[in-house]
């Protein structure tokens, strides 16, 4: 074969292999096209789920203060306290508190600011111009869509700025100011950049379904809550919120204190306000508690006058088994003082005020404030808490025992055995007092507010009956099988 042959065949061969190549390659680009698509379409529609915040609140508390004094021309920031909850800044004007976000609630970070001194403060007239003027430093673009509330009520003048969505205002990313003669403050939340673009799948009206049919869920699944015979309705009620990035409808009227949120894009629940009772789901947030008097507390009341209380029997139990569960739980355990007050002298507490100091300086490259206010030592492999307390002039000095198992952010310095004898031997009298001395046990436990409400009535009931109609004095104590013991009703 000649070599022009050659080449011929071998550029046909060459260009079959090339057009081969890229007739796969259009075709696996054809076969993998709607994959590919269907998961840019998959993530654009997942990142649409949630709404997009403007930096400022989410920034290291140390930024956010930076930006704030940097717009009013503040500065000399100091951090006094910082834990889970919050941070706590002084400044040259007045002090900055960021509190952190809290998942058990409605409520995520936001910023307080206050500015003290009529030298500092801003001027009524100028109250508008300064809020656009922060929105604008912290990178808050409003579009005119906002919810705007200006009262002027004379002695302080107040701006409460809300973003709404399709006419909806955000009841809990509120942004206020407060204009006084001699203090401005500010309160700053999140503020959202997607909220306009951001779509709404499911109306309020389905919203409210979603809510009712999931607590008919709840009823349905567990036989102790229909037993109950709960009395709920039909949802009323309707805001739209903002929860950890979710636009959710806040859905309440079905049942006392209850809010059901339902994701307006989603359609999910997203938070539900149940309360966990014995492993069992409930809502409402009534409760009913019970302590076992000591004979020590008993002494007290008496010495204040005569000791007033009702009895209560077996059979009255069998009608609040509720309560009688409490009792059982108090009397299941017995405890001793964790705590101890003594007297001490101004001038012997300054002294230990400086030992502490000093302990401090050798022990932690940084402390705040707050650590020298409430003081944790670490004394023989044990916390306490150390305390000076001027409202109680007859014993100032309190000292306290603190659980081995509890995740503690203060700092703490360690003393020594010797070292708390020669420079604060109060402090150590105080610990070898701690578990001297029996003290009240108190237990308590979730309940619904109608079965509240019943109880209390039924121990008012037994007032009435030893004290007649209208006594002289609140009676709360009540005997029951040779003990004292003293019930407690708390509601939301």
């Amino acid at each position: 074969m000649s070599y022009l042959k050659k080449m011929q065949l071998n550029t046909r061969l060459l260009i079959i292999i090339l057009t081969t190549a890229i007739i796969l390659i259009v075709f696996g680009l054809y076969l993998t096209g709607d994959s590919y698509t269907s998961s840019i379409s998959q993530q654009s529609e997942k990142s649409s789920e949630l709404l997009t915040s403007a930096s400022f609140v989410d920034l290291p508390p140390d930024e956010i203060v930076e930006k704030l004094i940097a717009v009013t021309n503040d500065g000399n920031m100091e951090k006094i306290s910082d834990s889970k909850q919050n941070s706590v800044y002084t400044t040259q004007k007045g002090d900055i508190r960021i509190t952190k976000e809290n998942t058990n609630s409605d409520y995520s970070q936001f910023v307080d600011y206050s500015i003290h001194g009529k030298e500092n403060a801003i001027p009524k007239d100028q109250a508008e111009i300064f809020a656009d003027y922060v929105f604008g430093q912290i990178g808050y673009k409003r579009d005119g869509s906002e919810w705007v509330d200006m009262t002027d009520f004379g002695n302080r003048k107040e701006i409460v700025i809300q973003q709404r969505k399709d006419g909806w205002i955000i009841e809990n990313e509120m942004h206020r100011f407060n204009f006084q003669n001699d203090m401005t403050s500010i309160q700053i939340g999140h503020w959202y950049t997607n909220l306009d673009a951001f779509e709404i799948k499911y109306s309020q009206d389905d919203a409210k379904k979603i809510a009712y049919d999931f607590i008919q869920s709840k009823i349905n699944s567990d036989s102790r809550l229909r037993e109950m015979n709960l009395e709920i309705s039909y949802p009323e009620y309707t805001q739209m919120k903002i929860l950890q990035d979710h636009l959710v409808y806040g859905i309440s009227g079905i049942y006392p204190h209850i809010e059901i949120q339902v994701d307006t894009h989603s359609g999910n629940i997203v938070n539900a306000d149940l309360i966990k009772i014995s492993g069992k789901e409930m809502w409402g947030c009534a409760s009913i508690g019970v302590s076992r008097l000591t004979a020590q507390d008993i002494a007290k009341m008496q010495k204040m006058g005569e000791l007033l209380y009702f009895e209560l029997t077996d059979d009255d139990l069998k009608q609040l088994p509720i309560l009688e569960e409490m009792i059982d739980t108090t009397n299941s355990r017995t405890e001793y003082n964790d705590r101890v007050a003594l007297p001490i002298s101004i001038p012997e507490w300054n002294d230990y005020d400086n030992f502490i100091k000093e302990k401090f300086k050798e022990q932690h490259e940084t402390y705040y404030k707050t650590d020298l206010q409430n003081i944790h030592i670490l004394y023989n492999d044990k916390r306490y808490g150390v305390y000076y307390n001027e409202n109680y002039p007859d014993t100032p000095l309190w000292v306290e025992s603190f659980p081995d198992n509890f995740d503690y952010e203060q700092k703490t310095i360690t003393i020594l055995g010797n070292e708390l004898a020669n420079h604060a031997p109060k402090i150590k009298e105080a610990i070898n007092m701690m578990g001297t001395w029996e003290v009240s046990v108190w237990n308590s436990t979730s309940i619904l507010e109608n079965e509240q409400q019943r109880y209390q009535e039924y121990l008012h009931q037994k007032t009435i009956e030893k004290y007649g109609s209208d006594p002289e004095q609140y009676v709360s104590i009540f005997y029951y099988d040779g003990s004292y013991y003293e019930p407690s009703f708390a509601i939301c």
